[in-house]
């Protein structure tokens, strides 16, 4: 049985983790290097990991979900602590801060599909899983929102070394957690599929989201999306360094969390269907909009916290689409296979935003974003 005040507690541990380490490892980067192509490189990097998402697949529906998750957050403390004393040598070892920063983001692509399996094992219904996801999503983001001001804090009195050394402690601490919350859960392996050869099984999921309307849908759109997201996240520690400070990037994030919060409580009061994930969807240009030619930080975090809503809203209600249409056998592959299409833009979204900020200027890279938006939700809304 599933101990759940342990399980939610070793949920805030790793979230806080996984905040101050996406917030300290860019602002590191960016800060030492101070070229946002570089930053656009270093960021690919970390995207191709989860653009390759698809081969992880078959080995999470191979194992117990439970052990593949706890397996990827303790191995993930291991790297965290490498890293930290890695980032103490000289500036022409940053290819093996890069290196260790990957193999961090490869565990977290073994953790969150496997987590994610374990609430559709142990949730049955629709409706439930629906709110369950939304639950567990504004835990998340909240932590998310309260570990993005704590960073910049942290950042005003230490370096981000000893924030990588804190996100190491956190990760270990939340491993033992979540060991203890499933000690009494035994999930099932699917030693009932007749397994084919590796790369065969790679392609199930895909063969399967295929047959699927809303999941084909999906999709492409999130292939689409996927260019968007790195070349925001290079876009934002582009203009903090603008403003002069990391202040400004701590407040941005914390305005896209606070506006992800808000769609997930919203997202409730929703039916989860494919016309309404479209329509949001498409509804997430109009705060990108508006950030042409923008100079104002105030209206810049009040731009950025409506997007994070519409995004919290169109990302819970398609994974719980998702989740709905998939059964538990290859939901791994599934989950994986979306994961990829997430992430199958993001290399090059990153390196093109960060040559477009270097050479030309912002507003080209925000009309080009709410381009692909807008064609992912129609794509979304067509109906056969």
């Amino acid at each position: 049985m599933l101990k759940k005040s342990s399980y939610l507690i070793s949920r805030f541990f790793a979230a806080t983790a996984s905040s101050l380490y996406g917030f300290a490892i860019i602002w590191w980067i960016q800060f030492k290097t101070s070229s946002s192509t570089i930053v656009g490189l270093v960021n690919a990097g970390f995207d191709l990991t989860a653009a390759l998402s698809i081969f992880y697949g078959p080995l999470i529906d191979k194992h117990s979900f439970k052990q593949t998750a706890l397996g990827a957050i303790f191995l993930q403390a291991f790297w965290l602590f490498l890293l930290f004393f890695s980032m103490f040598l000289p500036n022409y070892f940053l290819i093996l801060n890069c290196i260790l920063a990957i193999l961090i983001s490869i565990c977290d692509e073994f953790y969150s599909p496997a987590d994610r399996a374990i609430l559709k094992q142990s949730v049955k219904l629709n409706v439930d899983l629906t709110n369950m996801i939304a639950k567990i999503s504004f835990i998340d983001q909240s932590v998310n929102f309260f570990g993005i001001a704590l960073a910049g804090i942290l950042l005003k009195f230490i370096s981000s070394n000893y924030i990588i050394l804190i996100c190491a402690f956190l990760s270990l601490l939340s491993g033992g957690l979540l060991f203890n919350s499933l000690k009494k859960v035994h999930l099932s392996i699917h030693k009932q599929i007749k397994r084919q050869n590796y790369f065969s099984e790679i392609l199930i999921g895909y063969h399967y989201i295929k047959k699927e309307h809303f999941l084909s849908r999906y999709f492409f759109s999130s292939i689409l999306f996927s260019f968007v997201e790195p070349a925001l996240i290079v876009f934002l520690p582009y203009t903090a360094e603008k403003l002069g400070s990391a202040s400004y990037l701590s407040f941005f994030y914390m305005s896209f969390f606070l506006g992800f919060i808000v769609g997930v409580i919203i997202c409730k009061y929703l039916k989860t269907t494919s016309k309404n994930v479209g329509l949001i969807w498409i509804l997430s240009i109009i705060p990108l909009l508006f950030l042409i030619n923008n100079s104002n930080w105030l209206i810049f975090c009040f731009l950025i916290s409506i997007f994070g809503t519409l995004t919290g809203i169109h990302n819970i209600l398609g994974e719980s689409l998702m989740q709905i249409t998939s059964t538990e056998d290859i939901l791994g592959r599934v989950m994986t296979t979306i994961r990829t299409a997430n992430s199958l833009g993001s290399p090059i979204g990153s390196v093109v935003a960060g040559i477009i900020l270097d050479k030309f200027n912002q507003n080209i890279l925000l009309v080009i974003c709410c381009i692909f938006i807008f064609l992912g939700g129609i794509n979304i809304i067509i109906k056969k």
